[in-house]
């Protein structure tokens, strides 16, 4: 009898092993595909935000502003914005240090209010542009 028990216990824990292992591996699979879905998501808000970032430099840099101007100040304040950012945009495809971390500035400034949305890897993404740009690797 003490024989079949040793069995019977045996197999018990062999069942309660294959449950533990079987529960731990679904926990792990399901980790592993929220984090996928997590990655979809920023891949999905990474390319959207990077498509309005190039509309809102396209309008910055092309838009008639002449009607909505009221001081000859203000106008030539934003003509001057535009001319520089325009230099900085052309600097940045030629290799521009200088012009990188401007432009990387820039957006960064264009960026602030989405970032009360609590979105850290917009805050990562422009940190290490920043440091890639300081190391001379962008």
């Amino acid at each position: 009898m003490s024989g079949e028990m040793n069995v019977l216990i045996m197999a018990f824990t062999l069942l309660v092993m294959a449950g533990a292992v079987t529960l731990i591996l679904k926990h792990q699979m399901k980790k592993e595909v929220q984090v996928q879905i997590k990655k979809k998501q920023e891949h999905l808000e990474m390319h959207y935000l990077s498509n309005e970032i190039k509309e809102m430099m396209f309008q910055l840099t092309t838009r008639h502003f002449e009607d909505r101007m009221g001081s000859k100040e203000v106008h030539e304040r934003e003509l001057n914005k535009r001319i520089q950012l325009k230099k900085a945009l052309r600097g940045c495809s030629n290799g521009s240090m200088e012009d990188k971390s401007y432009i990387i500035d820039f957006i960064a400034d264009l960026l602030k209010p989405i970032w009360s949305r609590k979105m850290k890897w917009i805050r990562s993404w422009i940190f290490k542009a920043r440091i890639s740009v300081s190391q001379g690797q962008v």
